[in-house]
């Protein structure tokens, strides 16, 4: 499944579903509802999500992976506005899931 799939949507909203977020909490994790998905960036083990002017950054490994299939490894569900929905399933719990100002990183190409 291609992540490019999920660009031009807009977010409904993110849940935390398990794992260590729901101890560790994103607090800004709100600013994320309503705003679109512009563009997703593979590199290596780190995925760019560029959403509007928000970058969120996702590191994952062999155990995890962003897949439209819940598992009982989901840790977050990202919901958008046409009902489908994206999960960070994260066996281990090493996934990571940190929101940026994207002016800081508009080299990321």
């Amino acid at each position: 499944m291609s992540l490019k799939l999920y660009e031009n949507k807009t977010i409904k909203r993110v849940n935390i579903l398990s794992g260590k977020y729901i101890k560790n909490i994103i607090y800004n994790l709100f600013i994320l509802n309503g705003r679109t998905l512009k563009k997703v960036i593979k590199k290596e083990n780190t995925i760019h999500f560029e959403i509007d002017d928000l970058l969120v950054l996702s590191e994952i490994n062999s155990n995890s992976k962003w897949c439209n299939i819940k598992s009982e490894f989901s840790r977050i569900c990202i919901v958008f506005k046409d009902g489908s929905k994206l999960y960070l399933n994260d066996k281990n719990n090493f996934a990571t899931f940190k929101i940026k100002q994207s002016e800081k990183f508009k080299n990321i190409k």
